[in-house]
């Protein structure tokens, strides 16, 4: 239910995402760690999600499926100031910043 590497990636070193029933918030702040980005959850923001890599991928590869499959979840991540908020879709629009 975690990335296989436990500590941020080097910034060139491929990770494997293995992700079965995870609590998203949980994806959520493991992403940000190996992204090296502040990522917050909304309260709102709950359940499971599955996310995985058949073999390793950049950062920005697992990012892109984070956000792939948390959207397929009617949620999304807006970035304000630097900081990553994982917040319901529908809530996107009337947030600053985009991602």
């Amino acid at each position: 239910m975690h990335a296989k590497s436990p500590a941020a990636p080097r910034a060139d070193e491929p990770v494997t995402l293995s992700f079965v029933n995870a609590d998203i918030a949980e994806v959520a702040r493991t992403i940000g760690v190996i992204t090296g980005r502040s990522v917050v959850v909304d309260p709102r923001v709950h359940g499971t999600m599955n996310l995985n890599t058949d073999k390793p991928v950049s950062k920005a590869a697992a990012y892109d499926q984070f956000l792939a499959t948390l959207r397929l979840q009617g949620f999304t991540v807006v970035e304000s100031a630097g900081l990553y908020k994982v917040i319901p879709e529908a809530d996107a629009k009337l947030q600053a910043g985009s991602v």
